[in-house]
């Protein structure tokens, strides 16, 4: 069970978009794969229903892994301030039923 889930976690991986998140403006270290600089405020309805694909392109950033149908983003837009929060995405056929 155990390596079914790792290989399905790290095919997941292997789809996304870049294997570094583009999180220099409120960040700088694009190895934080589930750190975002997007600002979710309007960012949250847009994803409704989207594809992962589309949820990572949005976010800017791959997202940590937390099953083969979760995703875990640190957004951090205002570099702490307003719009600074935890984004979990949980997908059922490739798109976001749970924001």
């Amino acid at each position: 069970m155990r390596v079914s889930v790792i290989a399905s976690v790290a095919v997941s991986l292997v789809s996304g978009a870049s294997k570094a998140a583009d999180n220099a403006a409120c960040w700088d270290d694009p190895t934080r794969l589930e750190i975002s600089c997007t600002p979710t405020e309007k960012l949250l309805t847009s994803l409704k229903f989207a594809s992962r694909q589309r949820a990572i392109k949005a976010m800017k950033a791959e997202g940590r892994p937390f099953s083969p149908n979760e995703l875990h983003f640190i957004g951090n837009a205002k570099l702490g301030d307003a719009e600074t929060g935890i984004l979990n995405l949980t997908f059922r056929d490739d798109r976001v039923v749970s924001r």
